[in-house]
């Protein structure tokens, strides 16, 4: 920038070649990098940027308001895409996904169901075990119990 202003100090006809030579570089290179940028942003479509941000975001409050400004589109939108391409709601997408973190957590570790509603982005651990029973069908209990078993030897 400093060697870009300082050109009009140059004799005419070398610092308008200077500037019109750098002024190409930059334009060159802001095509290149605008070229990379919607290379990278179409090979995900807004729905995907979405649900990648719900799943890597779940625990977060405002998990779903973020997720449609990582989208670029609005809450209303993203209704509608995640309707029409995975036949519900962000929001129930959000609790099933905290759900099925939750159910993760309770196999992989002894952490307590009150610690892993928390993780999960929960208010409270009556809220994670009523929607673990009504997805799975068991308690947070009974889900750790059956996945902690061992399989009988033959």
């Amino acid at each position: 920038m400093k060697a870009a202003f300082s050109i009009g100090t140059w004799r005419k006809k070398e610092g308008q070649h200077m500037l019109r030579l750098l002024g190409l570089a930059l334009l060159e290179e802001y095509v290149r990098m605008a070229k990379e940028g919607l290379d990278e942003m179409n090979r995900e479509s807004p729905r995907e940027r979405a649900r990648r941000y719900i799943e890597d975001h779940c625990a977060e409050e405002d998990c779903l308001k973020e997720a449609s400004q990582a989208a670029g589109i609005t809450p209303q939108h993203l209704i509608r895409l995640f309707r029409q391409h995975y036949q519900t709601t962000p929001g129930r997408y959000l609790w099933r996904t905290r759900v099925e973190r939750g159910a993760g957590l309770l196999v992989a570790t002894g952490l307590t169901v009150s610690e892993i509603a928390d993780r999960c982005g929960f208010k409270n651990p009556f809220h994670f075990s009523r929607l673990l029973r009504k997805l799975q069908g068991l308690s947070p209990c009974q889900f750790r119990q059956r996945a902690w078993v061992k399989a009988p030897a033959p």
